[in-house]
C-alpha cells in the first residue's frame, strides 16, 4: 500500500465445506510509514557563529522536530534542536557558537517515528572573538588609560 493512504477497507469472504458463504468489510487505518521530506537547507557562518535555517514537508502535516548533529574542528560531538519559526509549519532555525571546520547533517522525525536526515557536509566557520577576550582588552585599555593620566599627574592620584 502507498505509505499516504490512511483507511483502507478489507473484505474478507469465506466459505465452509457446506457451501455457507459469510463476508465482512473492515475499514483499517494505515500508519504513516514516509519521512518528513527536508527540502531546502540554508547554512551560513561567520564570527563564530554558524546559522541554520531549514524547511521540512511532512506527508501527513503533523508535528516535525528538526536538528542538527555537527562535529566542529576539535572532534566535539552536539545535537542541537532547531526552533520552528512562528506562524509557520515546516520553517526552522537555530545557530550556535562554533569556528573552524565543522561537519553536520540535518534531521527530521515525524510524529509516528518516521526519520530522515541529509547526507553530512562540511563547513568552514570564521573563528570569532570571544566576550572574554574583549572584556579583558577594554579592561587593559581602561587600566592603561588610568595609569596614563596618574603618570601625567607627576605620580599623585590628587591635587594635594
Amino acid at each position: 500500500l502507498p505509505s499516504d493512504v490512511e483507511h483502507v477497507k478489507i473484505r474478507v469472504e469465506v466459505y465452509d465445506v457446506g457451501g455457507n458463504r459469510g463476508e465482512r468489510v473492515k475499514s483499517i487505518e494505515v500508519g504513516d510509514g514516509t519521512p518528513p521530506e527536508i527540502v531546502k537547507v540554508k547554512v551560513w557562518g561567520s564570527k563564530g557563529r554558524l546559522k541554520f535555517e531549514v524547511y521540512v514537508i511532512d506527508n501527513r502535516g503533523g508535528e516535525v522536530e528538526v536538528w542538527v548533529t555537527l562535529w566542529d574542528s576539535r572532534g566535539r560531538f552536539r545535537n542541537v534542536t532547531l526552533e520552528r519559526v512562528e506562524g509557520s509549519r515546516g520553517h526552522f532555525r537555530g545557530e550556535l557558537d562554533v569556528g573552524g571546520e565543522v561537519r553536520y547533517a540535518v534531521w527530521a522525525s515525524d510524529g509516528s517515528g518516521n526519520v530522515n536526515s541529509t547526507v553530512e557536509k562540511e563547513v568552514e566557520v570564521e573563528e570569532g572573538i570571544h566576550n572574554v577576550v574583549v572584556v579583558a582588552v577594554v579592561m587593559v585599555l581602561i587600566a592603561g588609560v588610568v595609569f596614563f593620566y596618574y603618570m601625567r599627574r607627576g605620580g599623585r592620584l590628587a591635587e594635594e
